[in-house]
């Protein structure tokens, strides 16, 4: 009987067993761990969050859209995009170094949303909204 001794993953890169489990272990660790704190977020009563800035010299060309950026933690808040979303587009990759922060007061909100103001005006621009 043969040995499985490594795969090719469907982007094309080879990998040995032993490369594949010593990131299987904590990449499933910090994934626990981020979703953990994302229902405890959503349970507390919260609906928007901030993913970190991860520093520039650590934010791949995957991430860059989404650092920094406000997040429906719920995907029903008009004009904002979700947490989902932000997932779906590669967020939170292996060894991403970003976590979300919730957004915990209306002066908090403004203050990022002030700092967020281009891609607000894209949003309101594409999704034809007002955002007060």
């Amino acid at each position: 009987m043969d040995k499985l001794t490594g795969f090719v993953d469907k982007k094309g890169k080879a990998w040995d067993m032993s490369q594949y489990a010593s990131l299987l272990g904590p990449e499933a660790t910090i994934q626990s761990y981020r979703q953990g704190n994302l229902n405890g977020m959503v349970e507390s009563g919260a609906t928007l969050g901030r993913i970190s800035e991860g520093g520039s010299a650590n934010t791949c060309s995957v991430c860059q859209k989404w650092a920094g950026q406000v997040v429906s933690l719920t995907g029903d808040v008009p004009g904002i995009p979700s947490i989902d979303e932000a997932i779906e587009e590669g967020l939170f990759h292996p060894n991403c170094v970003h976590m979300v922060n919730v957004i915990s007061s209306d002066a908090e909100l403004d203050y990022l949303l002030s700092l967020n103001q281009e891609y607000l005006d894209y949003l309101m621009q594409i999704h034809n909204i007002l955002i007060l």
